[in-house]
């Protein structure tokens, strides 16, 4: 749908991804401004993996933002793929790949090391209502994610949830396992969405909302960093009590649904 200035990708009544009509690689979701201060996180980044399409949003602003990256973006659906060259004005470079797989099947096959792994991936229900796919949210998944990351690779996960109320319980259960594979893990939550932005790693602490301020100023005043708006997302940072609990989720991935809200 054409909606004024933005271009957007509906999953039934659900945006799943939209464009500024003047220019692709901007207008983007609220969450992927978000996405953006990994760069701030983990420094350098060459080669990055998405785990889920859509309209190519992220892909597109990471091409445009660093130049020296390369993306690989993985998608199960062919229509969506299409949709996305089609509508979405994804670039035709050599630093870009869209591959039409499950991404769970990809990590298993795949023998390229990433620096940086996002996953955003969603499904619908037969109700239209969003779903992590249930696969895509187990220790198993995130072992899987850990094998296909370097040393210093970091991860990342956009999650339709909340830090409080009745969605934490969701946020509890996925960063409780995700614990189990990744040990260090911060949260940004959204200000016009429920989301949230999840960054993990296995090797460092991360950095108080002083030292990340620090950081992003730096990169944004080296030009490293080109969207200005990241500033305002360190408002929404938490590195401590984020929700828990005693629930791990293993494959075959039954209790995702559950969480969601989804039961029949």
């Amino acid at each position: 749908m054409d909606e004024g200035d933005r271009r957007v990708l509906y999953f039934q009544s659900n945006p799943q991804s939209q464009m500024a009509s003047a220019d692709p690689d901007r207008g983007g979701l609220e969450y992927t401004t978000y996405v953006h201060l990994v760069r701030a996180l983990a420094g350098p980044l060459k080669h990055v993996l998405v785990l889920g399409l859509g309209g190519g949003s992220l892909p597109k602003e990471f091409l445009a933002d660093y130049p020296e990256v390369r993306v690989d973006a993985v998608e199960i659906d062919p229509e969506v793929a299409q949709i996305a060259a089609k509508y979405f004005e994804l670039p035709t470079t050599s630093r870009f790949r869209v591959v039409v797989a499950d991404g769970r099947a990809f990590l298993r096959r795949t023998r390229r090391k990433y620096d940086f792994i996002m996953m955003d991936a969603y499904l619908n229900d037969d109700r239209g209502r969003l779903l992590v796919p249930p696969h895509l949210a187990t220790l198993e998944f995130f072992q899987a994610v850990a094998g296909r990351l370097t040393p210093t690779g970091w991860f990342g996960y956009n999650l339709t949830a909340t830090l409080s109320g009745p969605d934490s319980e969701i946020t509890g259960a996925l960063l409780r396992t995700m614990a189990e594979v990744f040990p260090h893990c911060g949260a940004f939550d959204m200000d016009e969405d429920v989301n949230l932005v999840l960054f993990a790693n296995r090797h460092t602490p991360l950095p108080t909302r002083r030292a990340l301020r620090r950081r992003v100023a730096e990169l944004l005043d080296s030009g490293v960093l080109k969207r200005a708006e990241v500033r305002d997302c360190l408002k929404h940072y938490h590195r401590s009590q984020l929700p828990n609990s005693e629930r791990v989720l293993r494959d075959p991935g039954d209790e995702v649904p559950k969480l969601m809200g989804c039961t029949d």
